[in-house]
């Protein structure tokens, strides 16, 4: 949260007006991002094959812009030095502006988006190769030649098609090992707290400056 003008359990605004939070409101303010999370793993990868991998990014645009314009307190950015930056601007800023302010990154980034063409793997998989394949020359370039890399997609996704997983797979080296480390790194990651000192990280400030 930013520092100077927003604290958790009570925030104040500007205006001196002050908004309380129970320990239960306060619980799902800092944890409920977490769900978001959950649910853009579990279906990115269902929207991505539905909508294109550009329709699945403007889609993510939404939850991220509604979060800020409905709650102005979504301080997850991703990278510390989002959160830094925001807790700085909230020492010159009520949270209403401080919301409204972090939603140009997620315009300019849908805007961006809305303007690039489809990505070229998604329209070969839905049959549509001339889309593809101008897709593909707007992207290499207008003098660069595409065949070689088109249809070294197309192998790609017969060669995914004929292949089916299976959990046995789960028993070889070069698949469980990165599931492994990645699942490792996540776990350790969040049981460092990170995510609970970053949501106190005003309160602890407040506290140490008193002292």
């Amino acid at each position: 949260m930013p520092l100077g003008k927003t604290t958790f359990g009570s925030v104040e605004e500007s205006s001196g007006t002050t908004i309380v939070m129970s320990s239960e409101d306060l619980a799902w303010f800092m944890s409920v991002y977490a769900l978001g999370m959950l649910l853009g793993g579990l279906l990115s990868g269902a929207l991505m094959n539905a909508v294109g991998r550009r329709g699945a990014l403007l889609v993510s645009a939404l939850p991220s812009l509604l979060g800020w314009l409905m709650t102005g307190s979504f301080y997850e950015l991703a990278l510390a030095l989002g959160i830094l930056l925001v807790m700085l601007g909230g020492a010159f800023t009520s949270w209403q502006q401080l919301a409204l302010i972090c939603t140009s990154p997620t315009l300019t980034y849908a805007t961006l988006i809305f303007f690039c063409k489809e990505s070229p793997a998604y329209l070969l998989m839905k049959g549509q190769e001339s889309e593809a394949r101008a897709a593909m020359q707007y992207y290499r370039g207008a003098d660069y030649c595409i065949d070689k890399e088109m249809n070294d997609i197309k192998e790609s996704q017969e060669e995914a098609k004929k292949a089916k997983f299976k959990l046995s797979d789960l028993k070889k080296t070069h698949i469980h090992r990165p599931i492994i480390i990645t699942l490792t790194i996540g776990i350790f990651s969040q049981l460092s707290g990170i995510q609970v000192l970053t949501s106190n990280l005003n309160s602890i400030f407040k506290v140490v400056l008193k002292n």
